[in-house]
């Protein structure tokens, strides 16, 4: 974490300056009252953390024994030296993303920015995950608010998926199909645009199963996940998952892993990470943490003091996670690690949300943080 010193004030005058409205669209951060962590888990995280630096030239993508990832965004298409640097020194894996907006009305498709970034990704020489062909918060108003009967309605979809996806066939190795689908709070099939298509659960899940099919059917050689938020605040969640997954594979689904978002902060406990990954385990897919950040204000109080102490639990934070992926995952459903951006400049809290946030492993000049040591460290382990 950055350290508070005599140069505080400036970096707050910095770090308030880069609070802009931004469209990094992710998926929502869960708001709580902040709890501060208390004196004894201060004293605990201190006692744990491993910050030191072992070998300076070591980096994320070359410790860790699964891939490293990062969102790639405009912004990082458009960064300077400093940024493609880090892109190319620490990650493997890139996700690259809005895909449910390209159709801006139906039939016309806009590919030029999408077509660039993917043309950008792919100058790093690294895996490419795609997010995601369908989700109803990305979407225009021609889909969410769809005229016509179910059939027109699936034959729009098939239509959008098989384009997004054959058009990038062989270059993304991988899909988020569909994005968060069930209701964190009920564990129910969550009331969104297109389940209101539908007079059942059960006919939205199989409309659900067809994405997955019609992306097979477009690119039959890529890894196809089904990507969900806040599994670590909801025990709901997971089992409707399992659930669903049980169903999946009878029907003989071409699903191959899940994706949890991990957009957490520094008051989740440590065992609802443990116990939500454990469950998705349970499943036999692989699976990716898809959008990790660890925010350190959740209560978006403008004048939070970033103590020592707060970025030190922010700290043992992230490797909670990272010790979590690495032991309760079997290497063989280990599809990586992928933070939301790497840099506290980009982050969505701050462009999107704009929060008082520093939740990522650079700061807002693309230094590293302690965090960045206390995350590498925690993977040499």
């Amino acid at each position: 974490m950055t350290q508070v010193s005599t140069s505080a004030t400036k970096f707050y005058t910095l770090l308030i300056s880069l609070i802009i409205t931004g469209l990094m669209t992710a998926c929502s951060q869960q708001v709580e009252t902040i709890n501060p962590a208390s004196q004894g888990i201060e004293s605990v995280a201190s006692a744990r953390l491993d910050d030191s630096v072992i070998d300076s030239a070591a980096t994320l993508r070359s410790t860790a024994s699964f891939p490293i990832g990062t969102m790639f965004s405009t912004q990082m298409l458009n960064g300077d030296q400093k940024v493609r640097s880090i892109i190319g020194k620490e990650f493997n894996s890139l996700t690259v993303g809005l895909f449910m907006n390209l159709q801006w009305e139906r039939g016309k498709f806009n590919f030029d920015l999408m077509d660039r970034r993917i043309k950008g990704a792919e100058a790093y020489g690294v895996r490419l995950h795609g997010h995601s062909l369908v989700y109803h918060i990305a979407a225009p108003d021609w889909i969410t608010k769809f005229k016509g009967n179910t059939a027109d309605f699936e034959q729009a979809v098939k239509v959008h998926v098989q384009t997004i996806a054959g058009r990038y066939k062989g270059r993304v190795k991988s899909w988020d199909v569909i994005n968060e689908i069930i209701d964190w709070k009920t564990g129910k099939i969550s009331d969104n645009p297109f389940r209101k298509m539908y007079a059942t659960d059960e006919e939205y899940l199989a409309f659900v199963k067809k994405c997955f099919v019609w992306a097979h059917e477009a690119d039959p050689d890529a890894l196809l996940f089904l990507n969900e938020d806040v599994y670590e605040r909801s025990v709901a969640k997971q089992n409707t998952m399992i659930k669903i997954i049980n169903d999946f594979k009878k029907s003989g689904v071409p699903i191959h892993g899940l994706g949890t978002q991990m957009h957490i902060n520094v008051n989740t406990p440590d065992q609802a990470i443990r116990t939500s990954i454990q469950s998705l385990v349970s499943t036999g897919l692989l699976i990716h943490l898809s959008e990790l950040d660890i925010a350190i204000n959740p209560s978006r109080d403008n004048n939070l003091i970033i103590s020592n102490q707060l970025t030190q639990t922010q700290q043992l934070k992230y490797q909670v996670v990272v010790s979590a992926y690495k032991q309760l995952v079997p290497d063989k459903q280990k599809h990586g690690l992928t933070l939301w951006g790497f840099s506290d400049a980009d982050t969505w809290l701050v462009t999107a949300e704009s929060k008082r946030e520093m939740p990522l492993l650079f700061d807002t000049n693309y230094n590293k943080k302690p965090v960045y040591y206390t995350f590498l460290n925690t993977l040499r382990r």
